[in-house]
């Protein structure tokens, strides 16, 4: 399947695409590396799929800090700008990254894509307090927004002071749109609008959510962790689907880790669990979709399974991992483990690698190199499927294999 489908690429390519301007590829310094040579040969691997892919972000990266959203490979054409949040997760990418390998090219990047996200919001007018976003709602959800922010400069190695304290106002944000009952609600007009897609509203709060939670790396703070329970308390009695869990597995697992509050580790394990169920297996005539993890749709579907969809999930359950182990659960961290293992061969195999775009134009290469594919047998790359995937192969190199990924003389903060 893939074979083919490069070959069709190819001649696309070589009959119409050679003579068309590639994106700049930045001069790569002999930047310390970790000792790739100790590091077990699967990890080794991982590692080099996860700086490919980093790499792929840094020359997407625009001289405003912004990203490029991919383009679709079979025809060459760019892809309409990416979303607000889903730049932010390319930036969150980036300061993960540059915090677990203290890199400093990705650092800048990180910096530079989260000062002109940040340059997107704005203190209240009656409360000097909060910050939010100030785009129309209508396009961009203030809630989601703020979490999704909030991780960015979370993710960073030690914040400077300034941007901890725009995060922080985010972070009152969403303190404010938690109701008696622990639920989060917009209000106004969003609300309205939110009614009609209960589901995308899920996912907002969980990404507000999510984002609160990861705030308490630099800023922890009493009201954060009790609003953090109360939330968990409220949402556990909630029917959350697949496409929300995510989020919500993190900003528990975070809870969790802090509080150990029972209730957060029960409902960890529960949503862990469905994603395990929402795993393909190899099949006959599919056997490039095993390891997917399907979210929007039931895994029996004839749809391939997606790139983000299975790298949101694979972070999950690396969090699931670490609240199983801390809790002594030796059954499920072996059932995590063994699901994300096999989540990040599959977006492994969505990598455009050297020898996968030996067959493009030489000067075009370098805009496809590193990416991942949306699904298998695509020729797309989207900028939100590399981030996700960047952050996946991160994650579980860091904190399932406990791989060092920094140089040796400059290991990251925690």
């Amino acid at each position: 399947m893939i074979l083919s489908t490069s070959r069709i690429i190819a001649g696309l390519l070589f009959t119409g695409l050679c003579s068309l301007v590639a994106w700049a590829q930045p001069p790569q310094p002999q930047e310390p590396m970790p000792a790739v040579e100790n590091m077990h040969p699967s990890h080794r691997v991982l590692y080099f799929v996860m700086r490919r892919g980093t790499e792929w972000l840094v020359q997407a990266q625009q001289p405003n800090g912004l990203f490029h959203q991919g383009l679709n490979v079979a025809i060459n054409v760019q892809l309409e700008p990416a979303h607000f949040l889903h730049q932010a997760e390319a930036a969150a990418a980036l300061a993960k990254v540059s915090r677990l390998t203290s890199n400093a090219r990705y650092h800048a990047g990180a910096q530079q894509a989260m000062l002109t996200l940040l340059s997107s919001t704005k203190a209240d007018q009656q409360d000097a307090k909060l910050r939010y976003t100030f785009l129309p709602e209508s396009s961009l959800n203030r809630m989601a927004s703020a979490g999704a922010l909030m991780r960015v400069v979370h993710e960073l190695p030690v914040p400077v002071e300034l941007r901890l304290k725009e995060a922080e106002g985010l972070a009152e944000f969403v303190r404010t749109l938690q109701q008696p009952d622990g639920l989060l609600q917009n209000g106004g007009a969003v609300q309205q609008v939110a009614a009609t897609n209960d589901g995308m509203q899920r996912q907002y709060e969980g990404l507000a959510l999510e984002g609160l939670a990861i705030s308490q790396t630099y800023a922890a703070a009493p009201w954060k962790t009790e609003a953090l329970q109360k939330a968990a308390k409220a949402y556990v009695q909630q029917q959350l689907t697949l496409v929300t869990a995510p989020s919500f597995i993190t900003c528990f697992a975070e809870t969790y880790l802090r509080t150990k509050d029972q209730g957060c580790a029960v409902a960890v394990f529960n949503m862990a669990d469905a994603l395990c169920n929402a795993q393909r297996a190899a099949e006959a005539g599919r056997v490039e979709w095993a390891g997917g993890i399907m979210l929007s749709v039931a895994k029996t579907s004839a749809i391939a399974p997606g790139a983000s969809e299975t790298a949101r999930a694979v972070s999950a359950l690396c969090d699931a991992y670490r609240v199983a182990k801390l809790a002594g659960d030796t059954v499920r961290m072996e059932k995590f483990k063994v699901a994300a293992t096999a989540g990040v061969q599959f977006l492994t195999s969505l990598q455009f690698t050297g020898n996968g775009v030996e067959h493009f134009a030489e000067g075009y290469q370098p805009r496809v190199l590193g990416a991942f594919r949306t699904s298998p047998g695509e020729g797309i790359i989207r900028l939100q499927d590399t981030a996700e995937c960047v952050l996946a192969v991160s994650t579980y190199l860091s904190d399932v294999c406990g791989v060092a990924l920094a140089p040796v003389q400059a290991q990251p903060n925690k």
